[in-house]
């Protein structure tokens, strides 16, 4: 449990820039640990373990999931929208129109 809470607190920190390696590398050093356990095994254990891996991460990826309605868009990981030069950025977008800002005219001043 140490090992988890660990990893836990390595992902909790990461920053934004860096979270999908961290989270890449605790996913193979986890993938390992737990390929390394279940070839220890014999058949009939290792194929209980594997049903109550199963079984665990199935409660794990319920509670979750994402969802959204009709008109919706869901997202499960990060998402990050950036504009820039005068553009715009949506998910969802309906008419929009750009355009440069007209200048003053001089009663306007």
């Amino acid at each position: 449990m140490e090992r988890l809470d660990r990893t836990a607190a390595e992902l909790a920190a990461a920053r934004p820039e860096t979270a999908a390696l961290v989270r890449t590398r605790q996913e193979a050093a986890w993938q390992a640990r737990i390929e390394i356990v279940l070839e220890g095994l014999a058949d009939t254990e290792r194929a209980r373990a594997a049903d109550e891996l199963r079984a665990m991460l199935g409660r794990r990826v319920s509670h979750r999931g994402v969802s959204a309605g009709a008109s919706g868009l869901a997202v499960g990981r990060d998402l990050h929208l950036q504009a820039d030069g005068g553009s715009a950025v949506a998910v969802t977008m309906g008419n929009v129109t750009l355009e440069h800002p007209r200048q003053p005219g001089p009663h306007q001043d």
